[in-house]
């Protein structure tokens, strides 16, 4: 009957204001985009390969929900651009970063270890030094605090 209950934790609400923020940035700019396309009366395009009428876009036979579609690709096409080169752009510095530390990390890590080894005769006579000095530091103690009872 004692059990305890643990309040449970607030939820993190940041991530719902970035998205609700960025789509109301991409709301005017897909608004533009279709009334863009919309007063898109360009001349229609024809590619004519050895006299023949291959393929043809008329942009003014266009509906309007094609013309959305356009501008939602556009839109969705610009979106992956936003995300896909900041994370390619940071793998490449990630890449380059690690190239660094294995590229000079390595030469001298061993370079460290070469001289700790050359020198290691020298080390050992400044640990014993510095093991005097500490133990000449040390409060003496008092006579008689090392007779057993």
């Amino acid at each position: 009957m004692n059990a305890s209950i643990e309040a449970a934790s607030p939820r993190r609400r940041g991530g719902v204001w970035v998205w609700l923020l960025c789509a109301l940035a991409l709301l005017p700019v897909g608004i533009a985009l279709v009334a863009w396309l919309h007063g898109w009366d360009a001349s229609p395009v024809h590619v004519v390969i050895d006299g023949v009428d291959e393929w043809s876009l008329d942009p003014g036979a266009l509906s309007g929900g094609e013309k959305i579609g356009i501008a939602l690709a556009i839109i969705g096409a610009l979106a992956v651009v936003a995300v896909v080169m900041p994370v390619v752009v940071l793998i490449g510095l990630a890449a380059a970063a690690f190239g660094l530390v294995i590229g000079l990390g390595v030469p001298l890590l061993v370079l460290a270890l070469v001289a700790a080894a050359l020198l290691s005769p020298l080390l050992l006579l400044l640990a014993f030094g510095l093991w005097l000095w500490r133990r000449a530091a040390a409060p003496a103690r008092p006579a008689g605090t090392n007779i057993a009872p």
